[in-house]
């Protein structure tokens, strides 16, 4: 049984993994997608999602920044795949969650005051006013 995986051509992520009874040398290095490598070559099992090939090393992904990020295997490193108006956009929603979430989370300050209780605190008013703003933009 032969265990391979394969490996983007001119780049070095890995594309997936397999093993054959009789497969041979050959027909691995003349694969229709990409190119394919023996699993003997390394000294531990690749994870594509953890590694990547250069030079016929196995090298690991280094810290993904953020879950928008997309690693260049020729670069070597992180990119942002996304657009200007993508990145507004999802800032202008997290700011808008946090916004949705202090306000409930003090809604209860609110209410107390309301029913005769002890009253909101003049910061608590103030970045509640904050909130609304936010979310009313």
């Amino acid at each position: 049984m032969i265990e391979f995986i394969i490996v983007q051509t001119g780049g070095g992520a890995i594309l997936g993994s397999g093993t054959h009874v009789s497969i041979d040398a050959a027909q691995i290095a003349n694969a229709e997608v990409g190119e394919c490598v023996a699993l003997s070559a390394f000294d531990r099992r690749p994870d594509p999602l953890l590694d990547y090939v250069r030079d016929g090393q196995l090298i690991p992904y280094p810290p993904r920044p953020g879950p928008w990020a997309v690693f260049d295997v020729t670069q070597e490193q992180w990119t942002d795949p996304r657009t200007a108006s993508e990145i507004t956009a999802e800032s202008n929603a997290q700011s808008r969650a946090k916004a949705t979430a202090y306000l409930a989370d003090t809604d209860w300050m609110v209410i107390r005051a309301a029913e005769g209780g002890k009253p909101v605190p003049d910061d608590i008013i103030a970045r509640r006013a904050s909130a609304r703003a936010a979310l009313s933009s």
